[in-house]
């Protein structure tokens, strides 16, 4: 089961989405970039982040990735068994602006004409 929010999502079925996202009814939650742009909503129990293309606000990038929950801080507790996070970005060569302010120019055109399809960087 999924769940969505976007800047027209009535604000009951935020939260109901909110809710079940973090207490694990929903796996996966749908959040916009519009919604985060009139709404910051905060949430919780963010395991995995998944963006389908460069944010076109680069501070949304770091906004959303502070969402991501540290190893020790779920409810489950550390024990809870392995936790990890991850964060995937897709681009294609059209994303190159959004990318630029993202990772600045240099790196964005090394990304972009790089043999390889993964990238990591911290």
């Amino acid at each position: 089961m999924f769940e969505t929010v976007c800047e027209y999502t009535a604000h009951p079925d935020v939260t109901a989405a909110r809710s079940r996202f973090f207490t694990r009814r929903a796996k996966v939650l749908v959040y916009t970039e519009r919604a985060h742009f009139y709404f910051r909503h905060r949430m919780r129990g963010v395991k995995d982040v998944l963006f389908y293309a460069p944010p076109e606000h680069p501070a949304f990038y770091p906004d959303l990735l502070n969402l991501l929950e540290d190893a020790g801080s779920s409810r489950q507790g550390p024990k809870a068994g392995g936790s990890h996070s991850s964060v995937t970005l897709l681009f294609c060569r059209w994303d190159v602006l959004a990318l630029e302010r993202l990772v600045g120019t240099k790196r964005a055109k090394r990304m972009l004409s790089a043999d390889t399809n993964t990238f990591m960087f911290y």
